[in-house]
């Protein structure tokens, strides 16, 4: 079962990056990113995020449509 995120943090150690993700359980993992890494990370987090809102903004546009 996936544990949820306390906190994480994203350092920069010479040329990567350092990933640190602390769980609920309050066992910290590190990972080493390059730019690239992280820069698709943050795109496919923007892509999740963009859908996610655009089925929100759908959902409550056709309720107001119901009230006109």
């Amino acid at each position: 079962m996936a544990k949820g995120v306390v906190q994480f943090s994203i350092t920069n150690d010479a040329s990567d990056y350092v990933l640190s993700i602390e769980d609920e359980d309050g066992n910290v993992r590190e990972f080493c990113l390059s730019f690239e890494q992280l820069d698709l990370m943050q795109e496919a987090i923007a892509e999740h995020l963009d859908t996610d809102l655009e089925r929100a903004l759908a959902v409550d546009g056709d309720e107001g449509d119901d009230d006109a």
